[in-house]
């Protein structure tokens, strides 16, 4: 009679373990998923966005470097001209 009991309570006790293993799969399988799911979601296209916001940078830095002294006039009035436009006044 014990016996029996005792064998219960063992397999009983295997499920158990064997259930906590599968949920231990299971949330490791969603953290990966999720990592996945941010990696390709939110990392590549921040990182994407952050390149093509340094080469347009340093277009405009390659630009402005050769500009010759005598221009820096002309190249401030339409500047200005330009910031009035945007603010609105003139």
């Amino acid at each position: 009679m014990f016996d029996k009991y005792d064998q219960e309570e063992k397999e009983l006790a295997k499920l158990r373990t064997k259930k906590q293993q599968q949920k231990k799969i299971t949330l490791m399988f969603l953290l990966l998923a999720a990592g996945a799911a941010y990696l390709f979601l939110v990392y590549l296209p921040q990182e994407k966005q952050r390149k093509e916001l340094a080469a347009r940078i340093q277009t405009d830095v390659d630009r402005l470097q050769a500009i010759e002294p005598k221009d820096y006039a002309t190249l401030l009035a339409i500047l200005q001209d330009y910031l009035l436009l945007t603010n609105g006044t003139e």
